[in-house]
């Protein structure tokens, strides 16, 4: 039986060395991981795509790779622990901050929000472009810190508001790579019947 093939893109490098490392944990699995970011991360799709089984990704990138490939791409979720210790570190280091991103990093944020009764401000992103708009908005309303995704981390540095990067945990990168192993066997079953 041939090994199961995956192409992991990851919005920062740190996510690619736990994509690393924890496919080095398991026996069948060869694993190449690129840093690359929304248009960035599509490219290297586009170009690398066809040689894997699946591609693993995160967030907006993840949900452009689907636009542009037929093979399966499984997400790295945030978890809501993931959230939660971005969460707590703004609230140590600034009286005022928001939660900005796409929908997977917001949809924790909603559910901590109401399980916690915290009140906060979150700001859930369309499309890469509204990242400029709602940060100029949230400066402009005294927003020192932002807790973000890779793309709202960039800009929020051009607008000079701090960020704090939400990072994935290894289990969360582990969980995305089972899930990946998992869909290739179904795929690979359908194709031998």
């Amino acid at each position: 039986m041939r090994n199961t093939r995956i192409l992991g893109i990851a919005p920062y490098e740190g996510i690619c060395t736990l994509l690393r490392q924890s496919a080095g944990q398991m026996p069948g699995i060869e694993l190449e991981a690129y840093t690359g970011n929304l248009d960035a991360g599509v490219e290297i799709a586009r170009r690398l795509g066809d040689q894997f089984d699946c591609i693993i990704s995160r967030g907006g990138t993840a949900n452009l790779i689907r636009q542009v490939t037929a093979k399966p791409v499984v997400e790295i979720e945030f978890s809501a622990c993931d959230v939660l210790q971005s969460i707590n570190l703004a609230n140590s280091c600034s009286k005022k901050w928001a939660i900005v991103g796409f929908e997977p990093i917001t949809k924790n944020a909603k559910l901590l929000s109401t399980l916690l009764h915290y009140e906060l401000t979150i700001c859930t992103l369309e499309r890469q472009e509204d990242a400029e708009g709602i940060l100029r908005n949230l400066k402009a309303q005294g927003c020192q810190t932002v807790v973000c995704d890779a793309i709202t981390d960039i800009s929020a540095k051009h607008y000079g508001i701090n960020s704090i990067l939400i990072h994935s945990s290894s289990d969360s990168v582990m969980a995305a790579i089972e899930e990946a192993i998992h869909i290739c066997a179904i795929t690979a079953r359908m194709r031998e019947q």
